[in-house]
């Protein structure tokens, strides 16, 4: 949860004060692929992420904007809760969740992990004490 409201595309700025959620499905069964499209190593690879192509991430997609609405319910935020904005109030029903789902989720830019692993010196993660070291 974010106690502001922001768009991260950049194309507009909200103009009132909020807060906002942000859900995802942390173990999707979905699996894409990525492939080698010439031998040219400067080329970059084909790659598919294949979201949203299980029936379970619709269905936690579904159950998480349900639970944060119940979340976001509670007594202790009605001196600060607002209006609905998205999805809006009138999105109720497993198909019309699915459409916003399928209208506006977005990538959260972490299709991997970050840390290279292994022995080497400059590496920022060892495989023996499985931890990161910062610098």
């Amino acid at each position: 949860s974010l106690p502001v409201a922001i768009n991260y595309n950049g194309s507009n700025a909200v103009k009132e004060h909020g807060f906002q959620c942000h859900v995802g499905s942390m173990r999707s069964p979905s699996r894409g692929h990525v492939r080698i499209k010439s031998r040219d190593p400067h080329q970059h690879p084909a790659i598919l992420f294949n979201y949203m192509s299980h029936e379970q991430d619709w269905q936690e997609f579904r159950d998480a904007i349900r639970i944060t609405r119940e979340i976001m319910h509670q007594p202790a935020l009605d001196q600060y809760r607002g209006r609905e904005i998205s999805p809006g109030t009138e999105c109720q029903t497993d198909e019309q969740l699915d459409e916003f789902v399928r209208n506006h989720a977005e990538t959260a830019f972490h299709p991997c992990g970050t840390c290279k692993m292994g022995y080497d010196a400059m590496l920022v993660r060892d495989l023996d004490r499985k931890h990161i070291e910062s610098a």
